[in-house]
């Protein structure tokens, strides 16, 4: 593809250019404390931060077209760069999320895509289709190829070698050692049937997880062998929708899930041999699909984010608390978070959300 010519941030929101907002309680639960700096309260079109110490959750007060729903958030790249995807565009923001442009490249197809950053590379996975597209020029341009089929969770790009992913489908481990212009299937299918959901550990991405009707099945050697886990929710008549690892420890698994009508979301600290129940839809506004994203630097913490299509006020997100504690913060209406990514500190969260 011929890449796009784009000038970083030539497109900012109009409060940049005056200053950021003063605090306030505006679609927020509780008032914006945090000090005026531009590289922490700012957001962009179907952008919003979310500091995970306090739960702060910081909308932009305009956007250029606020029915934008960015799908997708991931960074740095080895420059700084993160990027985000609404339906094909991809915007870029080098200062954390206070200035994003908005002129710059888009992907080959219209697709729910994941984003995947390593090094001065970004990948692009279609959850729907098995599509996928690369870039190396900070999202401007994009080449594009396929899995063969939908990557569960989000791929593995192996930071000691370059080029090389590895990822999970419905039919088990499936690998690339050129960087995704072509892939291969690798090991043995996993037991229990076919797949329906999981996880690549990206700190060493040849330990996967995935959903089979039996409960969760655990390879670390990309499929040569595989172990079968969560046993003890299947006995108690859990079905599980999505699984995560920690990003600190492949030991560490989130799941959520329905149980007796209920949803619920899990920890395991033992590879998925044992499970403690976090949270249940008897106390909390949950979804059995609830979104998963464990919190780096924090093994037992995760955000998670739930809402009911009632629930006209928005949705919840989420903050477990050395695995058990959870901490509430309430979305402003009408707004839904698709996915979130963290800075390299580890306090903050780029949640990306549409207006409905």
């Amino acid at each position: 593809m011929i890449p796009m010519n784009r000038t970083r941030f030539a497109v900012a929101l109009l409060p940049l250019a005056l200053g950021c907002p003063e605090p306030g309680t505006d679609k927020l639960g509780t008032g914006d404390t945090s000090p005026p700096a531009c590289d922490r309260i700012h957001g962009a079109t179907g952008i919003l931060l979310i500091e995970s110490a306090e739960g702060e959750i910081h909308f932009p007060t305009a956007a250029p077209d606020e029915s934008t729903v960015t799908s997708s958030v991931a960074g740095p790249l080895a420059d700084g760069t993160w990027l985000a995807v609404a339906g094909s565009a991809v915007i870029a923001s080098a200062d954390e999320g206070c200035n994003w442009d908005t002129t710059g490249g888009s992907l080959p197809a219209s697709g729910e895509w994941e984003l995947v950053v390593s090094g001065a590379t970004a990948w692009a996975f279609d959850r729907l289709s098995g599509a996928m597209a690369t870039s190396t020029d900070g999202g401007l341009s994009w080449s594009a190829s396929s899995t063969g089929s939908p990557v569960f969770g989000s791929a593995g790009a192996d930071p000691a070698v370059s080029g090389r992913l590895r990822a999970v489908t419905a039919q088990g481990v499936v690998g690339s050692d050129d960087g995704g212009a072509s892939w291969s299937p690798l090991g043995s299918a996993p037991p229990g049937g076919v797949a329906s959901g999981g996880d690549t550990y990206a700190a060493a991405p040849d330990t996967h997880v995935v959903i089979t009707p039996t409960g969760l099945a655990v390879t670390r050697t990309s499929g040569e062998s595989w172990v079968e886990a969560a046993a003890e929710l299947v006995a108690d008549g859990v079905v599980i929708h999505r699984v995560a690892f920690s990003v600190d420890s492949p030991d560490i698994l989130w799941v959520s899930g329905e149980q007796e009508g209920f949803s619920a979301l899990f920890r395991s600290i033992d590879g998925g041999q044992t499970f403690s129940d976090v949270a249940t839809s008897r106390s909390l506004d949950l979804e059995p699909d609830a979104p998963l994203w464990p919190i780096p630097g924090a093994p037992n913490d995760l955000l998670s984010a739930w809402g009911t299509s009632e629930d006209n006020y928005g949705i919840n997100v989420y903050h477990v608390v050395a695995g058990d504690h959870i901490a509430t913060t309430k979305v402003g209406a009408y707004y839904h978070v698709n996915d979130a990514a963290f800075a390299s500190d580890g306090r903050w969260v780029f949640g990306v959300d549409g207006v409905k």
